[in-house]
């Protein structure tokens, strides 16, 4: 085995413990390359479902504006580059993974905080036309409230394309997730489009990297609605 999948299996066994210290000094511990390593054993095939996703909306060109949250290493980045994407920004909670994403070359610029912990940057609001994210939605990692920033990042009509295992996508779940997809639908917020199931995991593997259902979402962004002029007198 080599040094670098030697590597990448130790990662998995600290995956494995999801430890309860702020997920930024977490992954500012990881080697970026042993990372992308292990999501490759792992089959983490999130961000190619998200990707397909992407690609058969309409009005999604080289020209839309995509904020990648929760890039990583820049991964979803790599994929939204090579099919001729270029407005694309990115955020992570590891000031390492951004350092990585920001030398590959995919992002016009990348930045480090905690979504959902702190007000969405004001020169981010209203702003994409797609907001996308992928392994984020996970224990001790984004919390239900980073989906309201995701939101808020959008344009009126934008996208919001991501994933997440299906026994987090349940109401009631401890988490929050679908809950505060839910909430902001009833608000006239969000409009749920689309949602599909893919599989995820490898045979042999145990808890988080067992064969395992995965689902993926696509909604948008309500417009406001024109309410026109006001009548006079």
């Amino acid at each position: 085995m080599s040094s670098l999948a030697q590597d990448a299996k130790a990662l998995m066994e600290r995956f494995r413990s999801m430890p309860t210290e702020k997920i930024g000094s977490f992954y500012n511990s990881m080697d970026p390359e042993a990372y992308d390593e292990m999501v490759r054993m792992v089959n983490c095939t999130e961000s190619d479902h998200i990707l397909a996703k992407i690609l058969e909306q309409p009005g999604l060109d080289a020209s839309s504006e995509i904020y990648d949250v929760g890039c990583g290493t820049g991964l979803m980045g790599r994929l939204l580059h090579e099919q001729g994407f270029r407005e694309i920004d990115g955020m992570d909670a590891s000031e390492q993974f951004v350092s990585e994403a920001t030398r590959r070359g995919h992002y016009r610029s990348c930045e480090s905080f905690y979504l959902g912990e702190r007000m969405l940057p004001r020169e981010r609001l209203g702003r994409y036309d797609l907001v996308t994210a992928h392994g984020v939605w996970v224990p001790n990692h984004m919390p239900a409230k980073a989906i309201t920033d995701c939101v808020n990042a959008l344009k009126e009509g934008g996208y919001l394309i991501t994933a997440m295992r299906s026994y987090l996508w349940k109401k009631g779940e401890k988490h929050g997730y679908r809950d505060m997809v839910d909430m902001m639908i009833e608000q006239g917020k969000l409009q749920l489009l689309e949602t599909g199931h893919f599989m995820r995991g490898v045979e042999g593997g145990d808890a988080m990297f067992a064969p395992q259902e995965s689902i993926y979402l696509v909604a948008r962004r309500v417009p406001t609605p024109d309410r026109g002029e006001l009548p006079k007198g």
